[in-house]
Parts: C-alpha cells; sequence; structure tokens
C-alpha cells in the first residue's frame, strides 16, 4: 500500500501501480512514461486518483487473469495510440473516466482464451477531446462485459466489421472484430431501369484478412443483392449485381451494409439507385391512381387522349370535375372540330384553354349554359348536369336515346330537376351512370375526375369505341 502517488519513469517498460499473484496495491494516483499506469493480473489495484500513461501505446488501466483495478478518478493514455482502459481474461476495470489521446481508443474490452473482460465507466470516454464508445472485440454480444459507456450516439459508418447495441442502461455500444474501414465507395452509384453491375471499393487503415461480406438493402428488407470480396489485402472490391426496377413511378434506392465474419454488419456511405422503367402508358407517370377503383378507366381516357393529368405526375382522381373540364373533354373525344359561331357566354374569355370546346359545345346545342349569358366554366359539375350533356351530345351523335330506367329504387330522384330527368333515366338505363350507393343516386352531387372518365368508357365502348 502506497499512501501517496506511484511514478515510473524509465527507458524500458515501467508500471506506475503493478499487482501480481493475489497481491494488492493501493495508491493517491499512479503515472507511468513507458508502460501501463495500473495494472492487475490476478491481483486488485486500487487508485484513488488517476492513472495515467504518458509514452506511446501504454493503457492507462489494464486488468487480466480476473485481476481487478479500481480507479477514483479517470484512466488515461496520453500518448499516441493509447488505449484509456484494456480488460481481457476476466479482468474488470471500473473507473470514472476513460480517455486516450490521438489515434487511441477510450476503453476496449477482449475475449481471452477462456472469457472476456469487464469494464465499467461512470462518466466520459474520448479520444482526443472527442466522445467515444467502448470497443469490445470479439465479445459475444448476449453476454454483454460492457457496463457504461457515454451518451454520445453518433457511430461512424466507416468502421467495417463493428455492430451496436444497447446495453443495460440504454446506451449504444460498439461491438465488433476491430477492422476498421478508412474508406468505402461504389461505381456507377446509378444504375439504369435495366439494373446491372456495381462495383464497391473498401480501403481499410490496414490489410484485411479476411472476406467482407456485402449485402444489399430497401430499407430494412435484406435482398437477395448480395456478394464478397476476395480478402486479404488493404484495398478489396466485389461487384454486386442489381436487378432492374419493375416499377414505372418510383427509383429503387438500395442500401448495402458488410460485415467480416458475418457476425456484425455496417452500413456502407453511399446508396445503389437503380432508375424507374421508363413509362410504358401514358397513365404510368401519375404517382396518384395506383390501387384506385377507377385505375383502368382513368387509363383507358387517358390513352385515348380525351382526359389528360392536373400535372405531368398527378391525375387528381378525387378532383371535382368543372363544366370546363367536362365540355372540353367532349369537344377531344370529337376530335376538336372547327366551327361556325360566336361566343355568347360572358363569362367565357377568348383567351382561355377552354374557350373553343365551350363556344363549339354551345354552336352545336350541347351546353346552353345559365341565365343571363353566363356559362360557369369554374363550377363543378354535378351528375345531372353531366347526364344532360351527355344526352344531347349522344343526340347531336345519332345514338338511340329510347332507354328509360325506372329510378324509383332511389331513395333521392325526386331531387333530380325536371329538365334532367330524361337524360338521367337514359343514362341509368343504358348503365353509364348508376347509383352512388344501392338507394342514392346523388343527382345535386358533383362529379369527380374519376367518375367522369368512368362514365367516357362505358359510354364510348357502348357507342362502339372510339
Amino acid at each position: 500500500m502506497v499512501d501517496g502517488n506511484a511514478t515510473a519513469v524509465g527507458s524500458n517498460m515501467s508500471y506506475g501501480a503493478l499487482a501480481l499473484s493475489n497481491a494488492t496495491v493501493t495508491v493517491g494516483n499512479a503515472q507511468a512514461d513507458s508502460g501501463a499506469s495500473a495494472i492487475g493480473t490476478g491481483s486488485a489495484v486500487t487508485v484513488n486518483g488517476n492513472a495515467k500513461a504518458t509514452g506511446n501505446g501504454n493503457p492507462g488501466a489494464f486488468a487480466d487473469d480476473y485481476g481487478t483495478v479500481f480507479i477514483g478518478g479517470s484512466a488515461s493514455s496520453e500518448g499516441q495510440n493509447g488505449v484509456g482502459i484494456v480488460a481481457q481474461e476476466g479482468g474488470y476495470v471500473q473507473a470514472r473516466n476513460a480517455v486516450a489521446g490521438p489515434g487511441g481508443t477510450g476503453a476496449r474490452v477482449y475475449m481471452g482464451s477462456t472469457s472476456a473482460g469487464f469494464v465499467a465507466v461512470d462518466g466520459a470516454i474520448t479520444v482526443d477531446g472527442t466522445a467515444r464508445y467502448i470497443v469490445c472485440s470479439n465479445v459475444n454480444v448476449s453476454g454483454s462485459t460492457v457496463e457504461k459507456n457515454p451518451a454520445d450516439k453518433t457511430v461512424p459508418t466507416t468502421r467495417l466489421g463493428y455492430d451496436t447495441y444497447s446495453d443495460a442502461y440504454g446506451n449504444t455500444v460498439w461491438v465488433g472484430n476491430g477492422n476498421p474501414a478508412a474508406k468505402a465507395t461504389v461505381s456507377p452509384g446509378l444504375l439504369p431501369a435495366s439494373g446491372g453491375d456495381a462495383k464497391i471499393v473498401i480501403t481499410g487503415n490496414d490489410d484485411l484478412p479476411n472476406a467482407i461480406l456485402l449485402t444489399a438493402y430497401i430499407g430494412k428488407t435484406a435482398t437477395a443483392v448480395t456478394g464478397q470480396t476476395a480478402g486479404g489485402a488493404a484495398t478489396q472490391t466485389a461487384t454486386l449485381t442489381f436487378p432492374a426496377n419493375a416499377s414505372a413511378t418510383e427509383n429503387a434506392v438500395y442500401t448495402v451494409k458488410a460485415s467480416i465474419g458475418g457476425k456484425y454488419w455496417t452500413e456502407l456511405p453511399f446508396t445503389v439507385t437503380v432508375a424507374k422503367k421508363a413509362s410504358s402508358h401514358p397513365c404510368d407517370a401519375f404517382t396518384d391512381i395506383d390501387g384506385h377503383w377507377a385505375r383502368k378507366s382513368i387509363c383507358y381516357a387517358v390513352e385515348n387522349g380525351i382526359f389528360y393529368g392536373t400535372s405531368d405526375t398527378k391525375f387528381s382522381p378525387e378532383t371535382p370535375m368543372t363544366r370546363a373540364m367536362l365540355v372540353t373533354v367532349l369537344h377531344r373525344l370529337e376530335g376538336k372540330p372547327g366551327f361556325t359561331g360566336t361566343n355568347s357566354f360572358s363569362d367565357v374569355k377568348s383567351d382561355k384553354w377552354y374557350t373553343d370546346a365551350i363556344v363549339w359545345a354551345n354552336v352545336n346545342g350541347i351546353v346552353t349554359g345559365y341565365s343571363k349569358g353566363r356559362f360557369g366554366p369554374d363550377d363543378q359539375v354535378t351528375r345531372q348536369q353531366m347526364a344532360t350533356i351527355l344526352h344531347r351530345y349522344a343526340g347531336k351523335k345519332g345514338y338511340d336515346l329510347k332507354g328509360s330506367a325506372n329510378l324509383a329504387v332511389y331513395t333521392d330522384a325526386g331531387k333530380i330537376g325536371g329538365w334532367a330527368l330524361t337524360a338521367m333515366k337514359w343514362a341509368n338505363a343504358e348503365g353509364f351512370i348508376t347509383g352512388r350507393s344501392a338507394t342514392t343516386l346523388a343527382p345535386e352531387g358533383s362529379a369527380k375526375r374519376a367518375e367522369v372518365a368512368t362514365i367516357l368508357q362505358r359510354f364510348i365502348l357502348w357507342a362502339g369505341g372510339i
């Protein structure tokens, strides 16, 4: 027992506090300039203050062979490439803080030939002033030997062969086989829709003797895209073959995880993107109709050029149809014919996208507008208005208008305007406009773009197609 401090200075291996073979050593502070500051090998060392090793590569505290080292303050390795705390072969080290200098490791646990070491750090673990984790080499995660690590949760993705898990305190800990990778790149990072090969290059700080296993993920799901390097060099390469992208609306974005030995997996700092396939149908560009009940009718209308999207990527199937939109669709269906006549509506300006369609429809008796010379181009078209316009258009084309359904089954049939009753009976009888439910027809309800596309498809096929 030394009530004061223990300091060792020398050109050869020297130790501040050393206990071997069941010995017990207690000191105030321990310091060594060319060896470990506090060593417990099958014995117990207590340093009430700090244990400091100033030589390069030397640990501040070291325990093995079931020895114990208790550090009341900090266990520090201030030289280059040192380790604040090392524990192996059942050795136990407890300290307030663990500190290492440039290129070092704050605390490291090794699995010896019989058992792993144990480290308990109550405060911070730092390397060259930056918070770090305890690194466990070849330690069984399920039998964790790490009790405490700092709150900082940033784990570099370039440390190949390391994984993380939460300890009993809810902190995140590095665990791995100790082969850090300095750099990982991929070329090309963007592949065509047909897929193809991407070359991955991994460069380690030292030789990486083992093959590196690679697996591509989409989100959290592992894919069948795998590969491995040959091993045995500081720089290793592997080629992954990515499949074609079946989607016409979304790119397939993969992350790649790497492992040495297949136990600990690290996500590499890049992604591989397989571009979406070229659209094989005009409606494939719309991202808002996948799974929609009216998709087939929408695609039919788009394919035949009678409907356009509301943008390059949106069809807006649930958006109410306006009166101008409906008349424009019929004008396209007719082939955008010319006309002789003038614009009689005060609210239809001469330079609008719908002007020609509305004037054409009015001249041909398909629409009449409201009173006082108004058409209401931006008004939402109701279902009974649509039936009426379609009925007039069918009459202009010389189609059969004899159909007439009994609408008594619909509880809201009384809401149909007298001016629209014949057209609604005809449209229902021919199957163009059916009920919104088994008992409601919703004649005053706004017709949505998906509904109109469906109704027009039914009408066109009834009339013999385009």
